[in-house]
């Protein structure tokens, strides 16, 4: 039996919130052995820590965070910088030690973690290792190991030494518009240029890394240990591989459940950020506080 559509919220626009969250929101760099880590707070309360997704920055979460300031502290982490960069077998290891170190100092008695796509991968690593920091889980659009073609590996090879940015590419412009325009509000046109501005200036050298990272590291032997609590995000958008990775991790891991959302593509906090936020109040249990004024679109 089809549901009823909810009633959209009154948007305001992103741009307001985006100001809002950069002005708000406490940051501050941590210091590891291997990298800085940048993390972003706001709001107060237990903890909630978005891991970074495949491209882009804290920003992208801005309007989600922004509606969950009154109840609960998201905890917003950028990629590692870096000092010297890992071998694209040890970068997700490595990103998931540099991510719990900041963890101990942000949320020193664990945390819910959401996560999306790549970061995903990473979110497994960490409640591999540090099964400790991380109380609960979603995993959206996400897997354990991401195949990739021999010419897919080819190019990305010679992809992450390019010194360009994501935009520069040749194709990634029209790549962006058939993969994620159409989930995009339709009246609100600028939003979808938000992403591609704030994804666009992500290193290209960074985005193949990241893709043979996750080709380099399989995950899936080792599901079973994996003894967190899990949601997986299942969204409408993610296409057959992204589907069967998911498939794979539903089949594996101990302790788990999905979860479906129509109409959203790979950016739900960006795409539908009101109804992304029921869903993290549902699993975290995060209590709801009634605001005079409504901040993000539906």
């Amino acid at each position: 039996m089809s549901q009823k559509p909810e009633p959209c919220p009154t948007p305001l626009a992103w741009q307001e919130v985006v100001k809002s969250f950069h002005e708000q929101a406490m940051s501050r760099i941590v210091e590891t052995p291997a990298a800085e880590v940048t993390v972003h707070e706001l709001g107060s309360g237990k903890p909630l820590v978005f891991l970074p997704a495949f491209s882009g920055n804290a920003l992208l979460f801005s309007l989600t965070c922004w509606l969950l300031r009154d109840d609960c502290r998201s905890v917003v982490i950028e990629h590692p910088a870096w000092k010297k960069t890992p071998s694209h077998r040890d970068l997700i290891p490595r990103t998931a030690e540099a991510i719990s170190m900041a963890l101990e100092h942000s949320c020193p008695d664990g945390a819910d973690i959401y996560a999306a796509t790549w970061g995903g991968q990473v979110a497994l690593q960490l409640m591999l290792d540090h099964p400790q920091l991380v109380h609960r889980a979603i995993l959206q659009s996400s897997w354990a190991h991401r195949k990739l073609t021999t010419s897919e590996s080819i190019l990305l090879g010679c992809g992450s030494w390019l010194p360009v940015k994501a935009r520069r590419l040749p194709m990634w412009l029209p790549t962006q518009l058939q993969n994620h325009r159409n989930w995009f509000p339709p009246f609100d046109e600028t939003r979808f240029g938000f992403l591609l501005g704030e994804t666009g200036v992500t290193p290209a050298s960074a985005l193949a890394r990241r893709l043979l990272a996750s080709s380099r590291t399989d995950l899936t032997p080792q599901l079973h240990k994996v003894s967190t609590p899990i949601t997986l995000l299942r969204c409408e958008g993610d296409g057959t591989p992204i589907t069967v990775a998911q498939d794979i991790l539903e089949d594996r891991l101990p302790n788990v459940k999905s979860e479906s959302m129509s109409s959203t593509g790979h950016f739900p906090y960006l795409t539908h950020p009101h109804r992304l936020v029921k869903v993290l109040r549902a699993t975290f249990d995060i209590p709801r506080t009634e605001i005079v004024a409504s901040t993000a679109s539906h």
